[in-house]
């Protein structure tokens, strides 16, 4: 019997993924010329049953770790972008190894980066508190992936859903996000 290999793949093989977003097989892309991945991002919160005015502190503050996660994608910081996770952040993007802990959040955006330019916009579908530590954003989104191997552009469509935990100084870390596409 075989044991197991416990080597991690980033991106499969033949595909790129990304952060918020992220493209299907470039093979089957290349074959339809055309790459599919979420489209570009403007932070643009829909409003929740209360509306933007009767925000909560909590809720401000979950909603700027979303603003704070497009600038950076769209912006290729990958410190800033390993800055929003917990230590033990995960990101299950569609198509792509699950990332673990900073060490493996922080190889899956240089990768992510090195290979893609983004421009990305979401759109904040709702934001739950489930509790004092805990909520949820789910969010669309939508923009421009340019594949810097071949310069291609192509729009994406997306959906995600950001889990966030609240840390001891009262600031938001997201602890689980995972994407996906919708074209």
């Amino acid at each position: 019997m075989k044991a197991k290999s416990h080597r991690r793949t980033f991106l499969k093989p033949g595909a790129i993924l990304g952060g918020g977003l992220f493209l299907l097989a470039t093979g089957l892309a290349a074959q339809e010329n055309k790459i599919i991945a979420p489209a570009p991002a403007r932070y643009e919160a829909a409003p929740g049953p209360q509306g933007l005015a009767g925000e909560s502190t909590d809720d401000a503050r979950i909603r700027s770790v979303i603003s704070s996660y497009r600038q950076a994608l769209n912006g290729k910081n990958v410190e800033g972008m390993v800055r929003l996770f917990t230590e033990d952040g995960v990101t299950m993007i569609q198509g792509a190894s699950t990332s673990v802990g900073t060490a493996s959040v922080r190889k899956f955006y240089e990768v992510l980066f090195k290979t893609l330019d983004i421009d990305i916009e979401f759109q904040i579908a709702e934001v739950v508190q489930v509790s004092s530590e805990w909520a949820f954003v789910r969010c669309t989104s939508h923009g421009t992936v340019k594949v810097i191997s071949d310069s291609s552009n192509n729009s994406s469509a997306g959906q995600e859903l950001f889990i966030l935990k609240k840390q001891a100084g009262g600031s938001w870390r997201i602890a689980r996000y995972a994407g996906s596409s919708t074209k």
